[in-house]
């Protein structure tokens, strides 16, 4: 079993931008495992555990509702998963409306999932970069949510 996720790779140069956006908070994050940047990317369907033989078809289908055209996406803002008083995630995202071709993308790609018959999480789109997870939840006393990216 895998735990599985569908995203977009984050292009280098913007994944440093927000590695400078955190250095210049100085945030004390205790015990924080941060995602390499060639790791980085944004979610747009977790499906947690998946076996080997569904990721192989997932993968197949999914190629074909791959995304050829580009789109903007202005990342200005942190948050946490499950919640700010108890983080276990911290994730990079927008403050805005998610534009409309990511919005799509993630509906088609929800419906590949499900014509599979395949679990995924169907709360609504919240496009992010997983930054960092921490293995106790973070409790911070006080978060700056502003990006300066």
């Amino acid at each position: 079993m895998s735990r599985l996720f569908a995203g977009i790779p984050i292009p280098k140069d913007i994944a440093a931008q927000i590695r400078m956006s955190l250095e210049l908070k100085k945030w004390n994050l205790p015990k924080a495992r941060w995602l390499e940047d060639s790791d980085l990317h944004i979610t747009l369907c977790f499906l947690g555990e998946t076996s080997a033989e569904d990721c192989d078809e997932l993968r197949e289908r999914l190629r074909k509702a791959s995304l050829s055209e580009s789109f903007h996406y202005s990342i200005d803002t942190f948050g946490t998963f499950p919640h700010w008083q108890s983080a276990k995630i911290l994730w990079a995202g927008s403050s805005k409306p998610p534009p409309t071709k990511l919005l799509n993308l993630s509906q088609n790609i929800r419906k590949i999932v499900g014509d599979l018959g395949l679990f995924f999480d169907d709360k609504a789109l919240l496009p992010h970069v997983t930054l960092a997870r921490f293995q106790k939840p973070w409790k911070p006393a006080s978060f700056d949510r502003e990006s300066s990216t």
